[in-house]
């Protein structure tokens, strides 16, 4: 953040964009970080999964 604000962090999975929407794909994070481990479950073939990072800098203005 330029001014030096703290930021939150919000993963998710968005499975209305990719081919996989059918299972469950684990994200593996504390709260609030800026890097995730993501487990896929295991495919017969290529699938694709979409994920959005929701970043909220803390400071005055939102």
């Amino acid at each position: 953040d330029p001014d030096g604000d703290a930021l939150q962090f919000y993963w998710f999975n968005y499975a209305e964009a990719g081919t996989m929407k059918d299972q469950t794909v684990k994200i593996h994070s504390a709260e609030n970080m800026a890097r995730v481990h993501v487990v896929a479950p295991d495919v017969e073939k290529p699938q694709s999964i979409h994920f959005i990072l929701k970043l909220t800098d803390r400071g005055e203005p939102h």
